[in-house]
């Protein structure tokens, strides 16, 4: 999940520090006139504007973000003093949430991404279609309930899914999508934020190593479906998770049996899905 962050001052600076540790991949702006140049042509999951800001009103800043971007989550963050008049003025302008800095990291990071899963048609902790199942808080992968079952296999359970960490953002952001057809371009942005992008070839990389691991895990490898000239798809709707069988196998953290990064599969190229 990316995060378009007013990075304004020392209360806001320990939020993105909190947040870029929980997994977030955060693009930083320094003033409301960059912000506004992000959420025009960059892409974003959620908002968080600090209130208030050094250069501008932050109701008047939330107000023009949700003029240009209707659906996207705007968050207000509240540094210590904010008063009840200025939360007034920031509900009015269409804000989604006031949350008050400082606040503990791991509530901090379980209320955006209820929030943005939200938006997004998720209404629990992981995100499911398709029989595959990702648990955003701890970035794992699992193949679940409507996987085939292997040669050799014993009764129905989780199966593992090792991703590296930017396989897992392109599922991810794929499954967010809700069936929408996500340009190349926009998954670029996404995964990088216009800082040290490799070349487009190695959103295609991911694409075909994504494939293979979902058909390892019984999974049709054709959940992620390319279009051409068009961009990339998650070809399932939503589903409500099945709770997990006590004794089963947790899914393994992103990474974890992954034997190269990500620059190594760049530059090792594409595998047969």
């Amino acid at each position: 999940m990316r995060l378009l962050i007013t990075d304004t001052s020392w209360p806001m600076m320990a939020a993105a520090h909190d947040l870029d540790a929980a997994g977030f991949r955060l693009s930083r702006v320094e003033d409301a006139e960059s912000l506004f140049d992000f959420v025009r042509h960059g892409q974003q999951d959620a908002v968080l504007v600090a209130a208030p800001l050094p250069d501008a009103e932050a109701d008047r800043v939330v107000a023009r973000v949700r003029a240009a971007a209707p659906r996207l989550p705007v968050v207000a963050l509240a540094e210590p003093g904010l008063d009840w008049p200025a939360r007034r003025a920031l509900y009015a302008a269409g804000v989604d949430a006031v949350l008050d800095l400082p606040m503990p990291a791991a509530e901090f990071a379980a209320r955006l991404r209820a929030m943005i899963m939200g938006a997004a048609g998720f209404h629990s902790g992981r995100l499911c279609a398709g029989g595959l199942e990702l648990d955003p808080a701890s970035r794992t992968a699992c193949a679940g309930r409507r996987r085939l079952r292997l040669p050799g296999e014993g009764a129905d359970g989780p199966k593992r899914i090792a991703l590296s960490p930017r396989e897992y953002d392109v599922l991810e952001l794929l499954m967010l999508a809700g069936g929408r057809t996500v340009a190349r371009d926009e998954v670029m942005d996404r995964l990088y934020g216009f800082e040290d992008e490799p070349g487009a070839r190695i959103v295609d990389v991911y694409v075909a190593r994504i494939r293979a691991k979902l058909a390892a895990a019984g999974l049709s490898p054709g959940l992620v479906e390319s279009q051409r000239a068009r961009g990339l798809r998650f070809a399932a709707a939503p589903e409500t998770p099945a709770e997990e069988p006590r004794g089963q196998p947790v899914a393994a953290p992103v990474g974890a049996s992954c034997d190269r990064t990500d620059a190594e599969v760049a530059a090792a190229g594409p595998i047969a899905a």
